[in-house]
């Protein structure tokens, strides 16, 4: 039997995309290169180079850590920024509405091959992934939290973000919820400082909307997260465990 003749395209795309994390594609053919790979790198670099960023930006009192930073007396500048600064050149020009198709890669494991997760979505959407890695892969803070974002899909809406997050909290706490509450409490305190941060920090370095709108994205998914919200959020919890439930 012939395949269907859209096989060999899905092939073709598993087979070059294996990279785990982002790629951006505009509709005139431009292509950003947000992946793992390239993030970390990017930010190895910039983390390493003097000159990359210019001392007046570099001792301005928005490119210091946070209040809530361990690093903050130590540390000359946050060490979220070198995870998208190398990129707003590429981006400056866009605005955050602007329509993108993103292609999210899971990396796999020795049993199973990446899972593509693709999307036809707004800029600002997409760039969730970049704000998600800054915080929770390279902030101080953000890396104590960076479990309970498991499974989640940067490019989905803020409260498709805090039903993951709510779910994984309550794994994690095996359904404790004076645990859950408590953690959800913390996490929504100290995130909150680092995203308001970061929304300051990218104002001052780029004229374009599309980080800072996700970062806001991001703050309302924490806000979310609320406790008047957690009635909610524990009751889509409940259905989707009874859904999975044989």
């Amino acid at each position: 039997m012939d395949k269907h003749p859209h096989i060999h395209a899905i092939q073709q795309l598993v087979d070059r995309y294996k990279e785990a994390g982002l790629t951006i594609f505009f509709d005139d053919g431009q292509v950003v290169d947000l992946t793992y790979r390239a993030v970390n790198a990017a930010a190895e670099r910039l983390e390493h180079d003097q000159d990359a960023i210019p001392a007046d930006r570099r001792s301005a009192a928005e490119f210091l850590p946070c209040k809530v930073c361990p690093a903050r007396h130590t540390a000359a500048m946050c060490h979220a920024l070198p995870a998208i600064l190398p990129f707003l050149d590429e981006l400056n020009p866009h605005k955050s509405y602007k329509h993108v198709y993103a292609l999210y890669v899971e990396k796999g494991d020795e049993q199973n091959s990446p899972v593509l997760h693709a999307s036809s979505t707004s800029l600002q959407r997409a760039l969730h992934f970049v704000a998600m890695q800054s915080v929770l892969s390279f902030c101080e803070i953000g890396r104590l939290y960076r479990r309970f974002f498991s499974g989640v899909i940067p490019f989905s809406s803020s409260e498709t973000i805090a039903e993951r997050i709510y779910a994984n909290v309550m794994l994690d706490k095996n359904g404790r919820l004076e645990e859950v509450e408590k953690t959800l409490q913390s996490m929504r305190a100290d995130l909150t400082v680092t995203m308001q941060c970061q929304i300051k920090r990218v104002y001052l370095v780029t004229r374009s909307d599309a980080f800072a709108n996700a970062f806001v994205n991001l703050h309302l998914a924490l806000q979310l997260l609320a406790p008047d919200s957690l009635g909610h959020l524990r009751e889509v919890f409940s259905k989707r465990l009874a859904q999975d439930t044989p």
